[in-house]
């Protein structure tokens, strides 16, 4: 007896083991497919701006763990239970003399409450994936409180940040509400029919007894057949209302798999989108390949050609913001663009930079040729700087692996490029930032000034327009394309980082809403003026 406890025990040890095991394997394998598909190139920027999904985020870092957690406990409870199922199943019928109306009861029986408790769950479902991105959105507030929270001071709006956050609790809450007022159902029909099955276990000792099947059997006989009898149906019984018990589970799963369902339906809707693009643009590259070789080969190879280029509004309106524009920069030239609010300044950025979403509004056959990444490196509008980084990964931020069919660089197993100690030191020497090297906790070894994590958050926003112009001098592009990116840098700063620029031969695009004269003036560097006009239209 003690063996055989013994035995059940390990058995399920291992059972639990191994379903937390497949959790976390399935976590793991779920999850990489979602980031693979969804933190790309052009397809996550996408899906985050069209807003088609709630809360993608959610849906990789929560949604897959609890989507999981409710497939182990399924499994956990499927890996045995039918095995115990069959056994007893074969020992009521026998115990019966062979006869399968007590088990076809219990089979009926079970049937019943599965369909009753599927009525149950339905509703539920909906509103599980309604909870769940209001659970998405309540904690997206937080995580903007914190992320701003040095604004919010400054604007005195702390006030407003907690009644936001707590009507999206009260929406939340609301749902949650709903969501236990439909689980009522399911709770009184799962604890029904786990009492009502005691009395289907005494039908089934009566049916036989009634119907003459143990009439040639002793007092003693008979009592012996009713207890073995009354064991194995309750005990069947009670198998399948722990199946029957895991509705809640059955329901929770529903929805997840819904929302993510969902996110994969819309991943591979914007790879398809992708793809019909590209063999647009694959087309229109070999019927275009004897002007490529004319003008974007040799020593023009890393020009930037612009032909019939316009830009429509992505505001609904779709009117042209830019009507055929047609530019050719060599390097070594340097562009200035400027224009008012909302004249497309940036949207044309966003087309060099061969975001999808953009690149579908310009339907006029026009003609874009730039160089990729890192001949062409960006400086944003909005300042990132990955968070928890060292300075080398802050610095070298944005590697292509070997599968991206970009320009090659020097990449590490961690995806993104090192650089020289002494290099990093005289880059950040040149744009005033040694002081951050005080604020890294050294380990001991100098090189450890570039591993060591530091708290981005410290920086202030001239600092973090400095390090990413750091990050341009270190990886020396030919074309930098800086959209507003020395807002918080005095123009004597600007000016030593321009000078700094220009002896690394990096030809600079710098799109500014303030006065022009400040870079105009700049002899040195002598901009083209490119204005863009609302008159375009």
């Amino acid at each position: 007896m003690i063996a055989y406890y013994l035995a059940l025990s390990f058995v399920k040890a291992l059972v639990r083991f191994t379903g937390g095991f497949f959790a976390l394997k399935g976590r793991l394998c779920l999850s990489k497919y979602l980031h693979s598909n969804y933190i790309s190139k052009e397809k996550f920027y996408s899906i985050c701006t069209e807003n088609e999904i709630d809360n993608p985020d959610q849906r990789i870092s929560q949604d897959v763990e609890r989507f999981m957690e409710c497939v182990r406990k399924l499994l956990e409870s499927l890996v045995i239970d039918p095995f115990l199922i069959a056994y007893y199943t074969y020992s009521t019928a026998a115990i019966n003399g062979g006869n399968l109306i007590g088990p076809l009861v219990i089979y009926t029986y079970f049937l019943v409450s599965c369909f009753f408790c599927k009525l149950a769950v339905t509703p539920l479902i909906p509103l599980i994936f309604e909870r769940e991105a209001k659970e998405g959105y309540f904690r997206y507030v937080h995580v903007r409180i914190r992320q701003f929270s040095e604004s919010i001071s400054f604007l005195n709006g702390e006030h407003f940040e907690r009644l936001k956050a707590d009507g999206m609790l009260d929406s939340l809450l609301g749902v949650q509400k709903k969501v236990l007022e439909k689980g009522i159902a399911i709770k009184f029909f799962t604890e029904f029919f786990n009492f009502f099955g005691a009395i289907v276990s005494y039908l089934i000792i009566a049916i036989p007894i009634f119907t003459g099947v143990f009439d040639n059997k002793s007092k003693a006989e008979l009592s012996q057949i009713i207890s073995l009898n009354s064991f194995t149906s309750m005990y069947l019984i009670y198998k399948f209302t722990v199946i029957t018990d895991l509705t809640d589970v059955v329901g929770d799963l529903a929805g997840y798999t819904s929302r993510l369902g969902q996110f994969i339906e819309v991943l591979e809707k914007v790879q398809q989108d992708k793809d019909r693009f590209s063999i647009i643009v694959e087309n229109d590259a070999i019927a275009d390949t004897e002007y490529f070789n004319n003008h974007f080969k040799g020593p023009n190879s890393n020009c930037i050609i612009l032909e019939k280029v316009s830009v429509k509004s992505p505001d609904g309106e779709f009117k042209f913001l830019i009507r055929n524009l047609n530019l050719k920069l060599n390097p070594g030239e340097n562009l200035l663009i400027t224009g008012s609010n909302g004249s497309g300044k940036s949207l044309l950025l966003k087309m060099l930079a061969k975001f999808d979403k953009y690149q579908k509004y310009d339907d006029t056959g026009s003609t874009i040729f730039i160089p990729s990444f890192p001949k062409v490196m960006f400086v944003p509008q909005i300042v990132y700087l990955p968070e928890f980084s060292s300075i080398n990964e802050i610095l070298g931020y944005g590697c292509m692996g070997n599968d991206s069919g970009f320009f090659s660089c020097d990449v590490n197993c961690v995806g993104y490029r090192e650089f020289g100690i002494s290099d990093v030191l005289d880059c950040l020497e040149k744009v005033k930032l040694t002081h951050i090297i005080k604020r890294i906790k050294i380990s001991g070894e100098p090189l450890s000034i570039l591993s060591e994590k530091f708290e981005v958050a410290t920086l202030s926003p001239g600092e973090k327009q400095r390090l990413l112009i750091a990050r341009i001098m270190l990886w020396k592009p030919v074309w930098a394309i800086i959209d507003e990116g020395l807002s918080n840098i005095d123009e004597d700063g600007c000016k030593t980082l321009f000078k700094y620029l220009e002896e690394l031969k990096i030809s600079l695009i710098v799109v500014e809403h303030q006065d022009a004269n400040f870079f105009l003036d700049n002899s040195s560097l002598n901009f083209k003026n490119l204005v863009i006009s609302n008159d375009n239209n």
